[in-house]
C-alpha cells in the first residue's frame, strides 16, 4: 500500500494480472490478503515493496514459509538484503531483486530504467524480465548494485539536499534569490525542489544503509574543497582543468 507498491499493483493490473495486497493498512482498490502463508501459496508473483529497513525481515518470512512463486523486492539499497536473497535462491526459491529507477509519479514504464539483480536464480531473472517488458533493463549481480547506486542515488540526492540547505542557511528568502535567477539556478532549483518534497524516510535510508555512500560523498567533499581553493587562490589553471575534465567525462564538446 505504499506509493511504489500501489504503482506496481496498478501497473500489473493494467497488464492483465490479478492483484492481492498484504499490508498493515487496507487497499482502497485491490482485495486484501490477510494470511501471508495462503497468499504465498496461491501467488505466481510476490513483490516486496516495503521500506528498506524491513525488507530483509519480509524476505525472511517468505523464505521460512516457502513459495513456488517468483519473488523479488524493489528496495533502493541491496546491501542489507544480499545474504537473505542469496540464501533464498540457494534454497530453491525463484528469487531475484529489482530496482525501478523512477518514482510513483511516473506514467509509464516504457523506456524507463530498471535494474534487475541476479541473486543466484537465473530463472527468476528471466521471468522477472518478461514482467517489465518495455523498460530499459540493466542486469547485474546483486553485489554490484550498491556501489553504482552510491553515485546514481546517494550522490545525486546529497548534491540537491546540500544545495537547498545552502540556500536556506544563507538567510536569503527563495523569492529574493529567484527574482534574479539564472537559467542554471532555475534548473537546479527544479530538481532540488522535487528532492525536498520526497519521502524523507526513504531518502534517509538510502543515505544511511548503503555502505558505499561514504566514498561518493568523500569525492564530493574533495571536489568542493578543490573548487573553493582554486577560486580563493586565483588558480585559474586548476579551475579550467576541472571544467575541461568535466567536458571530457561527459563526452567532450558538442
Amino acid at each position: 500500500n505504499g506509493k511504489m507498491g500501489r504503482w506496481l499493483a496498478d501497473f500489473f493490473e493494467a497488464r492483465g494480472h490479478r492483484i492481492r495486497v498484504y499490508d498493515v493498512s487496507d487497499s482502497d482498490k485491490f482485495p486484501m490478503e490477510r494470511d501471508l502463508e495462503r497468499g504465498l501459496r496461491d501467488a505466481e508473483v510476490v513483490v516486496i515493496a516495503t521500506p528498506i529497513s524491513v525488507t530483509a525481515e519480509m524476505l525472511e518470512k517468505v523464505i521460512e514459509l516457502g513459495t513456488e512463486a517468483l519473488v523479488f523486492d524493489i528496495a533502493s539499497v541491496k546491501s542489507p538484503l544480499q545474504t537473505v536473497l542469496r540464501r533464498g535462491a540457494s534454497e530453491g526459491l525463484m528469487m531475484c531483486s529489482m530496482h525501478p529507477m523512477f518514482g510513483p509519479e511516473t506514467y509509464s514504464i516504457i523506456d524507463r530504467n530498471v535494474v534487475l539483480c541476479n541473486c543466484g536464480s537465473t530463472a527468476a531473472v528471466d521471468r522477472a524480465r518478461k514482467l517489465i517488458d518495455g523498460a530499459n533493463i540493466t542486469e547485474m549481480d546483486v553485489e554490484e548494485h550498491d556501489p553504482i547506486m552510491a553515485y546514481v542515488l546517494g550522490l545525486g540526492h546529497a548534491v540537491n539536499i546540500a544545495f537547498f540547505e545552502s540556500l536556506r542557511a544563507s538567510g536569503r528568502s527563495f523569492d529574493e534569490l529567484n527574482t534574479a535567477a539564472s537559467t542554471t539556478f532555475q534548473r537546479q532549483v527544479e530538481t532540488s525542489r522535487d528532492v525536498a518534497l520526497e519521502n524523507a524516510q526513504l531518502y534517509y535510508e538510502i543515505q544511511n544503509m548503503n555502505p558505499h555512500n561514504a566514498e561518493a560523498l568523500g569525492y564530493l567533499q574533495k571536489a568542493l574543497e578543490d573548487l573553493r581553493a582554486a577560486a580563493r587562490d586565483g588558480d585559474r589553471r586548476a579551475f579550467e582543468r576541472m571544467m575541461a575534465d568535466g567536458r571530457e567525462y561527459f563526452g567532450g564538446s558538442e
